[in-house]
């Protein structure tokens, strides 16, 4: 099963880099070239512990990172969508 996951903020990419490190075919999505370069260097965007070990042991498995969208949706049979929600005042 390939598992898609949309969006790699703080929960995204954990969330994916935990998968990819369990053996799970994972394939992650962002709009941000620089945070995919710098997750495709096995570097975190951001800091949330011990997430680098898991990214980089994901990464050496099966986890895969791109901006392609259209991977996402036609090749995985799940996808998860973890992007921010902005708050409102109200």
């Amino acid at each position: 099963m390939q598992i898609g996951i949309i969006g790699l903020g703080v929960v995204g990419l954990s969330f994916a880099s935990v998968l990819g490190s369990k053996g799970f075919s994972v394939f992650g999505m962002d709009s941000d070239v620089k945070k995919i370069e710098k997750i495709n260097s096995k570097k975190s965007p951001f800091f949330e512990p011990k997430l680098e070990s898991f990214l980089k042991k994901a990464l050496s498995m099966s986890l895969e990172i791109s901006s392609d969208i259209e991977k996402v949706v036609k090749n995985c049979d799940l996808i998860f969508l973890t992007v921010g929600t902005p708050k409102s005042k109200s």
